[in-house]
């Protein structure tokens, strides 16, 4: 168990309520970021059956990497920021897009990163609009999806 500061620090779960995000160098602020997978698909290859064996041998290697799909969800608010999202997903045209490094940094209570995972190549393929309900109070929320080519995992 845990009893220094030090070893607090080192051995307890980091919390995930402090985190920033950069994209194209201008950090914006979301509520929610989801879909930081790292994922392959997976080939399946089945042998003959043999006498011994009523079924195919089978096993399971994994196959190329997927695209990554990632939303990331902010309150909706006249800062402007709408703005830059709305004119980077007008940028798409038929095989055309500015493509853009993405960094999502968890950070320390300091606010230092401590890890951070890089989303290459990324484009926006959707940008969500509030739910309007006049039955509820809560925040407008507006959220983005992402794809690209790849997510990458660094310690800071």
């Amino acid at each position: 168990m845990a009893t220094t500061a030090a070893e607090i620090k080192a051995d307890y779960p980091i919390p995930v309520y402090n985190y920033r995000v950069d994209i194209a160098g201008e950090t914006l602020s979301f509520k929610e970021v989801e879909g930081l997978n790292i994922l392959f698909e997976t080939i399946t290859y089945k042998g003959t059956p043999t006498e011994e064996k009523r079924g195919p041998d089978m096993f399971f290697m994994p196959g190329q990497p997927t695209p990554f799909e990632v939303i990331m969800k902010r309150g909706f608010s006249k800062s402007g920021t709408i703005k830059y999202l709305y004119d980077w997903l007008q940028t798409i045209k038929l095989n055309q897009t500015d493509k853009r490094d993405i960094t999502i940094s968890l950070c320390d209570e300091e606010g230092a990163p401590i890890m951070i995972w890089t989303l290459i190549n990324a484009f926006p393929v959707e940008l969500i609009a509030p739910h309007f309900n006049t039955e509820n109070s809560e925040i407008a929320i507006e959220a983005l999806r992402l794809m690209g080519d790849d997510v990458q995992f660094e310690e800071a």
